[in-house]
């Protein structure tokens, strides 16, 4: 094995910016630390996460650092993170990944707790802060439900795109309505006609390709196409 002195260091922020920290400063503060402790953090071994959210393990940045560091021929012994929600704000996923970094030998340091799990105590610390972490993102979720929520009370776009339809900003704020698309909803109009008129859900899909009708979500460069699957979705939908 190489020295535990050799370090890799991971940082993540959300979209939402829940973590005052950007990426860069969550590395900074660990070299700061390395340097302090004399440890060495490797360059080609800083993994970054940004705009992604810390519930789920699906993260690019996150998933590289985790296959390197379960490799056998890895050239760290010793992860850096600023904190445990920067690693997971899933409680059960960072126990669950602590221990195989753990039994492989890998140490983490979280560096704004002061945690290090070869400490006898770290694994009542992780389980204190990650219970903190997740119950924030509980927190987090019935907010924005609230608000989401309110939105909908007040005749307001509660996000995402609907064909049909335009999203078009209500007074100063970001607050958003719906207004009908008249060019798209002639061919939601058309849709909902030939479909009463027993037309299949392929049918009409193959319609509306062969006459280059402009697709939900289409791009410029790329257009999109219509497949009979979004055609129920929209044929079902009550907006």
């Amino acid at each position: 094995m190489t020295s535990i002195e050799q370090c890799a260091v991971y940082a993540r922020v959300s979209s939402d910016r829940q973590n005052p920290l950007s990426p860069s400063d969550q590395v900074r503060k660990c070299r700061e630390y390395a340097d302090a402790n004399e440890l060495t953090v490797l360059v080609e071994h800083v993994y970054m996460d940004e705009g992604i959210s810390g519930v789920g393990s699906d993260r690019p940045a996150f998933q590289r650092l985790l296959n390197i560091a379960l490799s056998p021929g890895r050239p760290f012994d010793t992860i850096l993170v600023d904190d445990t929600s920067r690693l997971s704000r899933n409680q059960a996923q960072v126990m669950i990944v602590i221990e195989k970094l753990k039994f492989a030998g890998i140490r983490v340091i979280f560096i704004s707790q002061g945690i290090d799990t070869q400490s006898e105590q770290s694994d009542v610390q992780v389980t204190f802060h990650g219970l903190v972490d997740s119950l924030y993102v509980k927190e987090l979720a019935k907010k924005t439900h609230r608000g989401l929520e309110s939105c909908a009370i007040s005749g307001l776009h509660t996000g995402g795109r609907c064909y049909g339809y335009t999203a078009v900003a209500v007074g100063d704020r970001e607050s958003k309505r719906l207004v009908i698309n008249e060019s798209e909803a002639a061919v939601v109009r058309r849709i909902f006609e030939m479909f009463a008129s027993s037309v299949s859900l392929k049918k009409i899909a193959k319609i509306l390709n062969s006459e280059c009708v402009p697709a939900p979500r289409s791009k410029s460069k790329n257009r999109g196409t219509w497949c009979p699957t979004a055609i129920r979705a929209m044929l079902k939908r009550e907006l």
